[in-house]
């Protein structure tokens, strides 16, 4: 959530982790609260314990993908067939 000194939390979801710390330092730079999940697993985990004003996803996470973290996340509706694997 957004407080006065932050632009907003966002949740960044990659499984390359140079490109995860590069995305969250950049975030972090640009005066947002980031926290970084490396798979979807973790990254329900957190946001089951905090609140997110973003969540910027890859798309490609090995075995499951971030059309699969969204769908997870409740409340958000996400377009059918975008990105499907097929």
């Amino acid at each position: 959530m957004k407080t006065a000194s932050t632009r907003g939390r966002v949740l960044v979801v990659d499984d390359d982790a140079a490109l995860l710390r590069a995305t969250c330092a950049i975030l972090r730079h640009h005066g947002y609260e980031v926290e970084g999940s490396a798979s979807v697993r973790d990254a329900l985990e957190a946001l089951d314990a905090h609140s997110f004003d973003a969540i910027l996803t890859d798309l490609d996470l090995g075995e499951q993908t971030g059309l699969d973290l969204l769908r997870g996340v409740s409340g958000l509706l996400v377009p059918g067939g975008f990105g499907e694997r097929g």
